[in-house]
């Protein structure tokens, strides 16, 4: 076994190999057992960490060789602008209820959180890492450092909600009847941010345009709305 750790922790891309590897395995079980509970970034979660806890790879050598995946979340969410550009005339007919609809997404989460922590009496700190769990994790770091909370617990909690929501979101849409595309995308991505926006994507272009533009929407939102619910507890 230490021989393995060894060459393991030698190889320099050990972990781009193991995060794609991972990756398109959840991708081919998902579509083979049409399982939408198996969403591949769950499968990929899960196997990457039971490789690194039975070869006892250090988590710091994973991410060092991994870093290039860190990279990319910069540039490929900038990508998400191409088929937002093709869609261009859905959004001019429909703006103000794009906006309202973001508003009222993003909003209603943060509420949501703020009744949650007053009911079960949550510590304020925490309940400040949490408020913005629904945005993508650039906008909800940048809010948690404004007031001094725990950024792996914003981690935690984005990365939780957007993995519920990529799994279940397109299950709830069809369980209440929710065709229209436009709601569908705007669904997504208000809740469930960018891994709900791989979802959308997957859905349809149409679907998968309005998602990656209610991340950025509602991302706004939540920072203008974070300081005046985060000092409410």
């Amino acid at each position: 076994m230490e021989t393995v750790v060894n060459i393991v922790q030698s190889c320099s891309y050990f972990g781009l190999i193991l995060t794609l590897a991972a990756f398109f395995a959840g991708r081919w079980v998902t579509k083979k057992t049409g399982i939408r509970a198996l969403n591949p970034m769950v499968f990929a979660m899960v196997v990457i960490v039971a490789i690194l806890l039975v070869c006892r790879v250090d988590y710091d050598a994973y991410y060092e060789s991994a870093q290039i995946v860190s990279f990319l979340l910069g540039p490929t969410t900038v990508a998400l602008a191409v088929p937002l550009y093709r869609q261009v005339q859905v959004l001019k007919r429909n703006w103000w209820l794009i906006l309202v609809s973001c508003a009222c997404g993003a909003l209603s989460a943060m509420l949501f959180i703020f009744a949650f922590s007053v009911l079960t009496r949550l510590n304020p700190d925490v309940f400040r890492s949490i408020l913005t769990k629904s945005v993508t994790s650039a906008i909800a770091l940048g809010v948690t450092a404004e007031f001094g909370g725990m950024p792996e617990l914003t981690i935690f909690s984005v990365t939780i909600t957007g993995i519920t929501g990529a799994t279940f979101g397109l299950i709830a849409c069809r369980l209440f009847r929710i065709r229209e595309p436009v709601a569908v995308g705007l669904a997504m991505g208000t809740a469930a941010h960018a891994i709900g926006t791989s979802c959308a994507l997957e859905a349809g272009e149409v679907e998968g345009s309005m998602a990656g533009l209610a991340i950025a929407t509602a991302g706004i939102i939540s920072v203008i709305a974070a300081p005046y619910i985060g000092y409410l507890l």
